[in-house]
């Protein structure tokens, strides 16, 4: 990958002096990881600090996933715990309907 910030021209740089003076690959990945730390490598080994780092958004995402599971169960149990309404229409229901429809219908020929 080419980058044009000047620490990164120096390090190509750096890498082409310890090539010419016949450093392996392993060893110039040593000399930076000693001279720069891990955060110079495209990915950080997998120990210590790093490997926390690699783990916890796997980890955050099955915590998710399993809050997620149990709010969808708890809330179907609920769901099938709770009283059922009655939908039983009683006497005065059917009055109370028939006098609306009857004042619509009034209203209604006041506009025709």
């Amino acid at each position: 990958m080419d980058c044009p910030s000047g620490g990164s021209i120096q390090k190509r740089e750096e890498i082409k002096q310890l090539l010419r003076e016949g450093h392996t690959k392993d060893e110039i990945k040593k000399l930076f990881v000693k001279k720069y730390g891990a955060t110079v490598l495209i990915s950080p080994p997998f120990s210590g600090f790093n490997l926390l780092v690699w783990t916890l958004p796997f980890v955050g995402i099955a915590a998710a996933g399993y809050f997620i599971y149990r709010y969808i169960k708890d809330r179907e149990e609920r769901m099938a715990n709770a009283p059922k309404v009655s939908k039983k229409r009683t006497e005065e229901d059917e009055i109370e309907d028939e006098l609306l429809r009857a004042s619509i219908e009034e209203e209604m020929k006041k506009y025709r």
